[in-house]
C-alpha cells in the first residue's frame, strides 16, 4: 500500500494527480475534518457550515479529526485526473491507495 499525505495550515483545499491508475483504499486524519472530493470547487464549509440541506455526489470520502477510516471499496482513479481535499484546521490528511 502507497499512501500521499497533505498538510494542512488553516483551512484550505489542495488537488492531487496521481500519475498511474490507482485504487484509494482508506483515508486518515489528523487535526482536522476533511471531505475528499471529486469537484475541485469543493470546500469544507460546504459541509461544516451547509446553510441549507443539499445533496453531493462528487465526494469521496469524509473525515472526523484524528481518526482512519477503510473505504467501503476500492475508489479507481485514473492517472491524471485529480482529487481535492478540503481541510477544516490546521492537521494532516493522508490517502492510502493501492497502484492498479
Amino acid at each position: 500500500m502507497e499512501s500521499v499525505t497533505f498538510i494542512f495550515t488553516g483551512t484550505s483545499t489542495q488537488a492531487w494527480t496521481p500519475t498511474g491508475d490507482v485504487s484509494l483504499v482508506a483515508v486518515g486524519s489528523y487535526g482536522e475534518t476533511a471531505a475528499v472530493s471529486w469537484d475541485p470547487a469543493v470546500t469544507i464549509q460546504s459541509f461544516i457550515g451547509a446553510l441549507a440541506d443539499s445533496m453531493d455526489k462528487n465526494v469521496i470520502a469524509f473525515s472526523i479529526a484524528n481518526g482512519m477510516q477503510n473505504l467501503p471499496a476500492p475508489v479507481p482513479i485514473s492517472a491524471g485526473r485529480s482529487i481535492f481535499v478540503a481541510s477544516s484546521a490546521k492537521g494532516a490528511l493522508t490517502l492510502y491507495y493501492i497502484i492498479s
